[in-house]
């Protein structure tokens, strides 16, 4: 992985507008109403830096995981 922390962190955005527009297409089709964050706009900046951040910490992860194979930082 050449970005071991901002490709995880990207990742992890990219998953939460994924989950974002696949809720408020799939919600109103299942529930006949909509649901999810799209019905609370409060809550989708928080999804948005949660699963970052939670990229960034599988990124440091792989960071260390690279430092411990003794490959480049």
């Amino acid at each position: 992985m050449r970005e071991p922390l901002l490709t995880p962190m990207a990742a992890g955005v990219a998953y939460a507008v994924a989950a974002l527009v696949l809720s408020g297409v799939l919600s109103p089709v299942l529930t006949g109403e909509l649901r999810g964050p799209l019905a609370r706009p409060q809550t989708i900046l928080p999804m948005l830096l949660v699963n970052g951040v939670w990229g960034a910490v599988c990124g440091v992860c792989a960071l260390g995981v690279r430092r411990l194979r003794g490959g480049a930082v």
